[in-house]
């Protein structure tokens, strides 16, 4: 390796030629791992922190993008509370008056209830006559109808029921009317299906000259006509149900207005229902929405805090490490620059170890001085304050010789590297 330059510096033999060029090797070699290891660890180091300050640098990005999200979600869920709050309230609000409706309803519908029964039983006690009535009048046959028509001056008693039967029919109460009527083959459907529902408060005083007759019995008209006795019975019934019906029709009245009432109560306490539903049913919703808001919230808070920690243990790092980059970073200078002048510094090194041993400090330092010349003139790179002891050993190998007992002048130092780093036995001359 060099062998033409290191020739032309040194003006060397062949013998002392190999010598040097071992020694060369041996330091270059040595050298450009110990100092290439030293640059790979510090430009490790600074690309570490570097990395460290990026990753900082992203984290704290990313972070005012957390907060931004987790303050964005806060509100939403500030605003989704106020709101559940006023909802829950106009529901609570709504449950309570609803509560009081139904009170008020089932109470309603138990006087309605009752109402009804009322009316129910002030007819029932019309019923027991109207069956009466309703049998007598099945059990007619034809030939009693046809008794009553065949007379031509018919007795008091029947004519005076035949009168009261036109009068509820709303006939003209006369013979000749009855007669007519009686021709009728449907005469007694007629009879039997007889609106009784709405029978006229004017035919109802219109019979009662009939009725208070004395003789208006069934029992005894009977005896003079089974037909007329039965159609006494019926008028009879039908007194008592229209009778019963004006007691029964203002209860009715009364009832069907409570009945509507009531309907119209039920529908609008199932329309609050269904309102109050709705408003459940949005209540819940606002609920899922607010825990689901909230979740996301608190998973953003975590991921906030943790990027946080890192965030702050980072800074640490890097405000912790600051000196120390700004020293790496002149290290690695000094090294890059020391590393460029290796050939130079390791040949003069060699030189030194081959040459320089048996001569005086003065004589050693103008042979250095020589060789550095003719370097120059060669252009090889070298450290101009280049000194043997410090590119072989370094202050802290000759620290901890000192204090073993070596004297601390430069050329005692010089002599310890012969010994120790030397490829043969050291041919040294000390005082």
């Amino acid at each position: 390796m060099m062998e033409k330059e290191l020739k032309r510096i040194f003006y060397v033999t062949p013998t002392n030629y190999i010598e040097l060029l071992k020694g060369f090797d041996q330091i270059i070699s040595t050298k450009r791992k110990e100092v290439g290891n030293q640059i790979t660890k510090l430009r490790n180091g600074l690309n570490k922190l570097d990395d460290a300050r990026k990753q900082v640098e992203s984290m704290t990005a990313e972070s005012e993008i957390k907060r931004v999200e987790v303050s964005k979600q806060q509100k939403i869920c500030e605003e989704l509370s106020i709101n559940i709050q006023k909802e829950q309230k106009v529901a609570d609000e709504k449950q309570k008056f609803i509560e009081v409706e139904k009170v008020k309803i089932e109470k309603e519908k138990d006087d309605t209830e009752k109402l009804a029964a009322d009316a129910e039983a002030e007819l029932k006690k019309a019923e027991p006559a109207l069956l009466a009535a309703q049998e007598a009048l099945e059990s007619l046959d034809k030939k009693y109808i046809a008794e009553i028509k065949s007379f031509a001056n018919p007795p008091a008693d029947v004519a005076t029921v035949m009168s009261a039967v036109m009068i509820v029919l709303g006939k003209d109460p006369t013979w000749a009317s009855v007669k007519k009527e009686l021709a009728n083959p449907k005469f007694v459907e007629m009879i039997m299906g007889f609106d009784k529902e709405n029978i006229p408060q004017k035919t109802m005083k219109a019979i009662e000259k009939y009725t208070k007759q004395e003789n208006f019995n069934p029992a005894y008209v009977k005896e003079k006509s089974i037909a007329a006795g039965s159609l006494c019975l019926w008028v009879r019934s039908m007194e008592d149900y229209g009778k019963a019906l004006k007691v029964v029709g203002p209860k009715r009245e009364k009832k069907a207005y409570a009945e509507e009432q009531l309907r119209k109560k039920i529908e609008y306490l199932n329309k609050l229902e269904s309102e109050f539903k709705e408003l459940a049913d949005r209540l819940a919703e606002l609920d899922a929405t607010f825990q689901k808001t909230d979740k996301e919230m608190l998973a953003y808070k975590r991921e906030l805090d943790d990027l946080q920690t890192k965030i702050d243990r980072g800074e640490q790092l890097v405000t912790g490490l600051a000196g120390e980059k700004t020293r790496w970073e002149a290290s690695l200078i000094e090294l890059d620059d020391q590393y460029e002048k290796l050939v130079g510094d390791c040949i003069l090194a060699a030189a030194f170890m081959s040459y320089c041993g048996p001569f005086p400090s003065e004589y050693r330092d103008s042979l250095v001085s020589n060789w550095k010349s003719t370097i120059e003139v060669e252009r090889i790179p070298y450290t101009q304050k280049f000194e043997f002891s410090e590119f072989m050993a370094g202050q802290a190998v000759a620290r901890e010789w000192q204090m073993n007992g070596l004297p601390t002048d430069k050329f005692s130092f010089e002599n310890g590297v012969f010994v120790t780093r030397g490829l043969r036995w050291a041919l040294n001359i000390d005082p």
